[in-house]
């Protein structure tokens, strides 16, 4: 993590008028009333300056995610309007973005609600299911939950050409991976491809070797 360049881009965010007249009308919008302007932009100037705070305390991005969400509980939905929430929701996008965290299902769970969301998601995983052939698994190294990789097609002379270092979602571990040959296409459960280690470089042994300089 670049400290210095995400401080300065947070404090960039914080001296733009985030909610002037300029940027409604870039919207396609009407202006809201000038007191919710200055509301939005000192809350959303507090927030940047409390992951400028964290930032310079050292702070991972678990703590930095508890910091946006906490953050985005002081934003009551039914005070705004849906272009407003809309809005509000882009900003939130944007500082996480500026802090490299995936913030995505929250504000859809703000915006929309849970409910549709849970529907949303169970549409999408049942489908999912349909298409898949073969589910590969293995154990995080470090929490042990499963990181699964679910095979849509496979052809028999794809022959795999990498190792992928890997980041579990539920503890941030970096875990090695192959999947082995035949994969033609394939999705992923709760982990994150961080690198790929193309095989005529890395040998097994290399290979775990990059883990390590990740790990530590």
């Amino acid at each position: 993590m670049n400290t210095e360049k995400i401080k300065t881009q947070l404090g960039l965010f914080q001296s733009k008028d985030k909610f002037s007249d300029e940027e409604w009308k870039r919207r396609g919008l009407n202006p809201s009333a000038n007191e919710i302007s200055f509301k939005l932009n000192a809350m959303f100037n507090k927030l940047a300056a409390d992951l400028v705070q964290a930032i310079g305390d050292g702070k991972r991005a678990r703590e930095l995610s508890s910091i946006l969400k906490k953050g985005l509980k002081n934003f009551s939905k039914s005070d705004y309007d849906t272009e407003e929430r809309e809005f509000i929701c882009d900003y939130f996008f944007e500082l996480s973005e500026i802090i490299n965290i995936d913030f995505k299902e929250n504000l859809n769970k703000w915006m929309y609600g849970s409910a549709l969301i849970y529907f949303l998601k169970v549409a999408t995983f049942l489908k999912s299911i349909g298409n898949r052939t073969e589910t590969l698994t293995q154990d995080c190294t470090k929490c042990e939950a499963k990181l699964e990789s679910f095979i849509t097609a496979k052809q028999k002379d794809i022959v795999s050409v990498s190792y992928k270092i890997v980041k579990c979602k539920s503890c941030n571990e970096f875990n090695l991976m192959d999947w082995g040959d035949g994969v033609k296409s394939l999705s992923f459960g709760e982990y994150e491809i961080v690198e790929q280690l193309f095989k005529d470089n890395y040998t097994l042994e290399k290979a775990n070797l990059r883990l390590e300089q990740l790990k530590n």
